[in-house]
């Protein structure tokens, strides 16, 4: 079965992820996990085969100077936001052909 599994986030979003990956590779299926950029390298030093999905946002939140103001909201809000039109645009064609896609986190 052809699976695609896609994750928007942190590593708290990732990990489960590529751990679900995994099993899934295992018990023979062809798995591709879709998530942050900037997890790229951690992800397919783990054997999962690997396509960015948004923007970096590891270094999107790493820029807030106080995350837990009504501005930094209102910027993880828009940031969100794009993320959401841009998978609506780069998602369709990544998970061509899929038998089962899931998605998780920030995926929408």
């Amino acid at each position: 079965m052809k699976i695609v599994l896609c994750t928007f986030g942190s590593r708290g979003d990732v990990q489960p992820m590529i751990a679900l990956t995994l099993a899934l590779q295992s018990a023979g299926h062809d798995v591709l996990l879709a998530g942050p950029p900037e997890k790229a390298a951690w992800i397919r030093a783990m054997g999962c085969k690997f396509q960015a999905l948004g923007k970096d946002v590891t270094s999107f939140i790493d820029s807030m100077e106080n995350a837990h103001s009504i501005g930094a909201a209102a910027r993880f809000v828009k940031f969100v936001r794009a993320e959401i039109d841009a998978q609506f645009d780069s998602l369709p064609d990544m998970i061509a052909g899929a038998d089962l896609v899931l998605g998780a986190s920030l995926v929408f």
